[in-house]
This record gives C-alpha cells, structure tokens and sequence, in this order.
C-alpha cells in the first residue's frame, strides 16, 4: 500500500498539462518502489478529475479552439495551452465541425477514414486539405493520449478482464468455490460483485490486524485512493454489503493505506491474499 505523504509527491510529479509528454519512465526511476501500472492508472485519475470539472468551460471555448485550428495551429498545442486531454479535444473538434453525434465520432477515433464518409455541413471550411489534416491529427491524438483514446480504452479492459481471470484462478487454487457475475447475472441477480463466495471464507487483514468474514470479492485493475473508493463504496460496495453481507476489494495496482476503515464491512487489499492468510469456515455454521 502507498503512504499518503508518498502519494503527495507523486500526484506533483505526474501533474503536467494535457497534451504534455509525460515521462512515466524518469517517474518510476523517482519511485521504484512504485509499480508502471500505478503510475498510469493514477495519472490517469487525476486526468479524469480534471476532465470532469473543467469540460463545461472547454466547451464553452470550443468555437475559439477550433478557430486557433483552423487558422494552422497545432492541435496538441492547443491541448497543453489549455489543459484538455488530446482524444477529448478531437472529440469536440469532429463533433462541431461535422455535426454528427457520439458513436460516429468513436467510430472516427477508432479508423481516421471514417471522417471521409460523413456528411460535411460546411464545404467552405472542411476543405480536402483540412480532412486530410484531422485524419493526420486524429492518429497524432490517439497515440499522445493515454488516458481517453480507443488503445488506452482497450488497455483497461484488457486489464480487467484479465486481474478477474487472475482472481477465480487463486480462488480456485485454494478449492474456494464461487459464483461469477456471469454466473449471478444468468441467475436474474442485479448489480453483483466479480465473485460472490458459495461458503464465506476469513481472511486475515493484516492493516487492522484481525481475520474478518469474506462472502464476496470485487477486483478492481486500478489505483484505489479517497475518491475512487468513496464513489465505489457509494455506487456498489454498500449495495453488495446489505445484499451478500461483508466482503472485498481488491485493487490490482494499489491503493493509499487506511483506506479499509471507510466501511468495517469492506476490507481492501493490493493483492490476493496469501494462502496462509485465508481459513475455509465450516459450513455449518451458515
């Protein structure tokens, strides 16, 4: 688990503007206590903060953005100068200057060429040459932004996918039997944990210093700090606690220490837990 003086430091190292070369790399070599995954799942967050309170002014701007690339000036400037991530600010451009909607403009990101069959509102201003230049930009955007670009979305799946995969194998390796949320989801259960446990199981909390009843687990392929476990608590985890009763989390690539004592019933850890740090209770008492 990280400090939170440590964390301090690094949310200063990695805070550069959007569009900004990050050097992950010379970060790690700073902290090499600190896994690359991290550093990229919490730079991540901070971006999507970010993101999240400045889109409204961003796009109350956009006319002025565009009219800055229009008139030659490079989009990942553009981006820096203003602090907006690269993917987000193609997304507006594409999105005003084709007037198309959302998933057209995924699919815009996803295959530049895209951009050639949609309608164009005003020939005057996207010229063969301007289109030809946002094809150009758009791979510029995708392959600069690590956060907000259909390869960096992929990634996170990928990710999840494969830290839940990771999960039932340690599961299964211990001869825990469970349910997926596949599993509950074929069952008609709603809003389910990645495993709910057929028969609870004690893990040994090593923060607190006790064995506490585990009956489901959550992996989570991400860095857990205040924000993100008090959302997660609020959105899922409560949920999970008055349904399957008390349970954890796992946050792949980390998390700040303490951040367990948000919710008695919700232990979280960093990794699956050591085998000797987990007891099979009898079924009888359930």
């Amino acid at each position: 688990m990280l400090s939170r003086e440590t964390y301090a430091e690094l949310l200063s190292a990695l805070s550069v503007p959007s569009g900004s070369f990050v050097d992950l790399k010379a970060i790690e070599r700073k902290f090499p206590e600190i896994k690359l995954e991290t550093l990229i799942s919490i730079y991540s967050s901070e971006s999507q903060i970010k993101v999240i309170k400045s889109n409204h002014i961003h796009r109350g701007n956009l006319h002025e953005y565009c009219s800055r690339y229009l008139a030659g000036e490079d989009i990942l400037q553009i981006c820096a100068s203003v602090d907006f991530p690269p993917c987000m600010m193609m997304r507006r451009f594409l999105e005003h200057l084709f007037k198309v909607n959302k998933q057209l403009v995924g699919d815009m990101l996803k295959d530049p060429t895209v951009l050639y069959k949609a309608t164009v509102v005003d020939s005057d201003i996207l010229t063969a040459t301007i289109k030809e230049r946002l094809r150009h930009d758009i791979m510029r955007c995708v392959r600069s932004d690590p956060c907000y670009s259909p390869l960096s979305d992929l990634a996170k799946q990928a990710a999840g996918l494969e830290h839940e995969m990771l999960l039932e194998k340690s599961l299964t390796s211990l001869g825990v039997s469970f349910w997926t949320e596949a599993d509950l989801r074929a069952q008609g259960f709603f809003k389910t944990p990645d495993i709910w446990l057929k028969v609870p199981i004690s893990v040994f909390d090593p923060s607190e210093g006790v064995w506490k009843i585990v009956s489901w687990i959550d992996s989570k392929a991400t860095f857990g700090d205040d924000r993100i476990h008090a959302k997660q608590m609020e959105d899922q985890y409560n949920t999970y606690v008055n349904r399957y009763g008390s349970g954890l989390v796992i946050y792949w690539f980390g998390c700040l220490t303490g951040l367990g004592r948000a919710n008695a019933n919700v232990m979280v850890l960093d990794s699956f837990p050591d085998s000797s740090a987990v007891l099979a209770l009898p079924r009888k008492i359930f």
